[in-house]
């Protein structure tokens, strides 16, 4: 029965969470330790089959606010780095 009040309380919260804010303004650290929830509530087998499609499919959206975030990250590091260029022909 415990286990069943958490499903739901992550799943209220990830809703919540979802209609209120954009996802842009959700932060990869708030989207990683929520999906990070939904994959350990996934790993328990005893949930029903409703419930863990509900889950999978937030941890669908988190994981993809997470891959984002962390290529926006990337592009901005690439950025700063200085270009450089290396001519093969110079021996």
């Amino acid at each position: 029965m415990a286990r069943i009040v958490e499903i739901c309380a992550v799943l209220r919260t990830a809703e919540s969470v979802e209609s209120s804010m954009p996802k842009d303004e959700l932060s990869y650290e708030a989207a990683k330790s929520q999906l990070d929830e939904v994959v350990a509530l996934l790993e328990d087998k005893d949930i029903p089959l409703d419930d863990m499609v509900k889950l999978w499919e937030q941890g669908e959206k988190l994981a993809a606010i997470c891959e984002a975030k962390l290529a926006g990250a990337k592009s901005r590091l690439e950025a700063l780095r200085p270009a450089t260029k290396i001519d093969s022909t110079e021996d």
